[in-house]
């Protein structure tokens, strides 16, 4: 197989591709398929930062709903 041009990378995933369509937290089969596609790179040796968003456990659209968060503070929290 042939050398990999970069030998550490950043990926970022979305959290909501972690969890089943429509719903919250954290789905295993998801996570499974996300190894699956990751772990031939850490076979070829590319060392792998992985940054995951929080879409899937909170929603800025859910805080606004508290009278308490600006609408920007929920955005970012979310």
């Amino acid at each position: 197989m042939a050398e990999p041009v970069y030998k550490k990378i950043l990926l970022k995933v979305s959290g909501e591709s972690m969890c089943l369509p429509e719903s919250s937290g954290v789905d295993s089969q998801a996570v499974n398929e996300l190894v699956d596609e990751i772990a031939p790179l850490v076979e070829l040796g590319v060392q792998i930062t992985m940054v995951v968003g929080g879409g899937n456990l909170i929603r800025g659209r859910q805080l606004m709903e508290d009278p308490n968060i600006r609408r920007t503070t929920a955005d970012q929290m979310g």
